[in-house]
């Protein structure tokens, strides 16, 4: 498979080639022993033989494993069904096999990372990463789905930087692996920002930085973990749990935070869908003719599956605001004018096989529409996904997200509109959230997570 780089692309490896022979390190990049790929295997030894708390975050540690800056350590952990010894045994299998087993992602809720895990674990070959994908977009070239594929690519890619950057630190004391150098590559185009690009300018590798321009993201902050600030939760996270213990949510005649309000109905909504709508479809594999039913039973009324009087519609419109109504109409007829697509897009959503953000972009692609606003494209999808998987996900309103967030996290406010890395970042803040409150509420799920931050604002006005 042959290669062929725009000119953008061949001047940065031409000026990475000369730049970098001369100044290994940099902002985004470190051509210096160890490598990421040495530390990896050095810690993972660690790991196997003491399957150890601290022995896991040090090797899942977004230093040396590019994907750990999305998936966190306690999210890993989380959603790992086993022991650590059951973790450590899995990982030794990838690191004694001799070929990459693509039924390893189907054992694990974090499959997108099982490549790295494996490449990372061999001393051979390229490094199979989310990062590497991100990177050779980067450079203008298409990733490949499957791991032969990209395996392919990333070789053929290989080719192209020795015939253009050359073998970098061949002439130093202690070289690295040409596929350890494009790893690093990697890491510098899909991380370095624009604050790196000003602060190089004028410095030693100042054209690297230069040539830079237009590949990284532009600031700082929109990427890396947003962090609940728990200090500033706990006096809300406390007041829900009381409420769920004293039935608050149920009950309008209480004097616990949120006593004033019903939402018992999506928890009736969650055991509806699992009950009924996930044993009427096989939803990771819908058919064309699945979608118009999957709507009606989705989007039934609430008398269906609640006990009460209360709700006169669909519990879903709850979810989406009075114009998310109004545009999900929009979106289903989006749905029943190509079905067929439509069946592709909800079953990959529905599946854990592919990453959650590359689930949300394949999503917007097919509904954004002149009818159908970004926002209200995130909250379809979001809605969509709370109902499947309430462990898992949760249903996203730009108002209260922003004042919980804005109060109660690392970041000063959020971004309008459909930002698939935004939300994602969000999802995994929402499980660390959950993970908390499950201490005191074991059966806590991403429902009281969106309980609690639909009603902070009644919870900050009734505390004041």
């Amino acid at each position: 498979m042959a290669l062929t780089l725009g000119p953008r692309a061949t001047h940065l490896l031409e000026t990475w080639g000369v730049v970098a022979e001369t100044h290994p390190t940099g902002p985004g990049y470190d051509l210096t022993r160890p490598t990421r790929s040495d530390q990896y295997r050095e810690r993972l030894v660690a790991f196997t033989q003491d399957p150890s708390d601290a022995n896991f975050d040090a090797l899942w540690n977004e230093q040396i494993l590019a994907s750990a800056n999305e998936w966190f350590p306690s999210t890993v952990r989380s959603l790992w069904s086993g022991t650590l010894d059951d973790l450590a045994t899995f990982l030794d299998e990838m690191r004694t096999s001799e070929q990459y087993d693509e039924s390893w992602k189907k054992r694990v809720s974090w499959g997108t990372v099982v490549p790295e895990l494996y490449s990372r674990s061999n001393e051979d070959g390229p490094t199979v990463s989310q990062q590497a994908r991100n990177g050779l977009r980067k450079f203008g070239i298409e990733p490949a789905s499957g791991f032969d594929g990209l395996v392919e690519q990333l070789t053929s890619f290989e080719d192209v930087y020795l015939a253009v950057s050359g073998h970098v630190t061949a002439s130093t004391a202690e070289p690295i692996p040409v596929y350890e150098e494009i790893d690093q590559l990697f890491a510098l185009v899909t991380t370095a920002t624009q604050d790196h690009i000003t602060a190089e300018a004028s410095g030693p590798r100042g054209e690297l930085y230069s040539a830079l321009r237009g590949y990284p993201s532009t600031s700082t902050t929109d990427r890396g973990p947003i962090e609940i600030d728990f200090d500033a939760a706990t006096p809300a996270i406390d007041g829900h749990i009381a409420a769920r213990r004293n039935d608050a949510y149920a009950d309008l005649e209480t004097d616990h935070w949120a006593g004033g309000h019903y939402e018992t109905w999506k928890w009736d909504f969650a055991t509806y869908i699992a009950e009924d709508i996930a044993t009427s479809y096989q939803l990771t594999n819908l058919s064309p003719d699945d979608i118009t039913p999957f709507f009606d039973d989705f989007w039934t009324k609430s008398d269906e599956y609640t006990d009460t009087d209360m709700l006169s519609t669909p519990v879903p419109q709850y979810l989406l605001g009075r114009w998310g109504v109004v545009q999900l109409g929009d979106f289903r007829e989006t749905c029943e004018d190509d079905p067929e697509r439509a069946a592709t897009v909800l079953s990959t959503l529905f599946s854990e096989d592919e990453h959650l953000v590359d689930r949300l972009e394949q999503f917007h692609e097919f509904a954004a529409s002149e009818d159908v606003s970004d926002g209200n494209v995130l909250r379809i999808v979001s809605t969509l996904l709370m109902g499947v998987s309430p462990d898992d996900y949760v249903n996203f309103q730009y108002e209260r997200f922003e004042t919980f967030f804005s109060d109660c996290s690392n970041i000063e406010s959020l971004e309008t509109g459909f930002d698939a890395r935004q939300y994602y970042r969000i999802v995994l803040a929402c499980r660390d959230l959950r993970d908390v409150m499950q201490e005191e509420l074991p059966d806590a799920s991403m429902l009281d997570v969106h309980t609690l931050i639909r009603l902070y604002q009644d919870f900050r006005e009734n505390s004041q």
